[in-house]
């Protein structure tokens, strides 16, 4: 008995994993997480991934979008200086499934 239902299980094709095509993507997290260097003239140096939302594209895509923009000047009194920032990139709702 025990022996027919776990051949069941093994061996039935609903119970075997789909290959990645036709798998549907779910992401892990509505959100990336970044370490974002701004510098001296407030433009992006370097951005960095702490915590992905689990899909590489749309982390691709998050970078892409920070590195792209212009920041305030980060400033230490009057002196610009370059600082490192976290920063949380929200996924848009249109790639979220």
């Amino acid at each position: 008995m025990l022996r027919k239902l776990l051949y069941f299980l093994f061996k039935h094709p609903s119970m075997k994993p789909m290959d990645e095509k036709t798998t549907p993507r779910r992401l892990k997290r509505s959100f990336v997480m970044m370490r974002v260097h701004v510098g001296e003239n407030g433009f992006v140096k370097t951005v960095t991934i702490q915590m992905s939302c689990g899909d590489k594209s749309i982390d691709q895509m998050a970078i892409a979008e920070i590195k792209g923009r212009q920041f305030a000047q980060p400033r230490v009194g009057h002196k610009a200086v370059a600082q490192w920032h976290n920063m949380r990139w929200e996924v848009p709702s249109n790639l979220l499934k």
